[in-house]
């Protein structure tokens, strides 16, 4: 779940049980959403772990949440 007042761990996003395909198909998801600017990608420092959000401008728009992305 990604969420509108708190960053989510990149991570978390991925089901291992889902397998190579799942895997795939969630980062298609989340690439998806960041070129049509639904959600936020901040990462601190190089090579250091990325978080996500929803982008505020999705949020001001009346958009909560954005569950189940892929």
């Amino acid at each position: 779940k990604i969420s509108v007042n708190n960053f989510t761990d990149f991570t978390k996003l991925f089901d291992i049980n889902e397998g190579r395909l799942g895997v795939a198909v969630t980062f298609l998801a989340i690439l998806e959403l960041l070129k049509d600017t639904m959600i936020d990608v901040v990462q601190n420092e190089e090579f250091a772990p990325l978080h996500i959000k929803v982008s505020s401008s999705v949020h001001d728009e009346g958009q909560n949440n954005i569950e189940d992305i892929t």
